[in-house]
């Protein structure tokens, strides 16, 4: 069973928050967008994600932007449901 996008954007989140929380302190959004990579890079070779996958890359992209800010992009992803 795929995940759908809600919950992907959801562990997403959960994820970014976590590990500004164990790393401690302010991060820059620069630094988050970083920490999506991370985190969302492997997932676009899943299969489990092939019905996500454009909707990954896209997020990718943004993250890699000088002046993308993913974080809010997926609150307001995440709200508009």
């Amino acid at each position: 069973m795929h995940e759908s996008k809600f919950e992907f954007i959801e562990n997403c989140l959960l994820h970014l928050y976590l590990s500004i929380s164990m790393n401690g302190g302010h991060h820059s959004v620069a630094k988050r967008n970083k920490i999506l990579i991370a985190y969302l890079k492997p997932k676009v070779k899943l299969a489990k994600f092939k019905f996500i996958k454009s909707e990954i890359k896209s997020m990718l992209a943004i993250a890699k932007n000088k002046d993308g800010d993913l974080e809010d992009n997926l609150i307001d992803s995440y709200k508009s449901r």
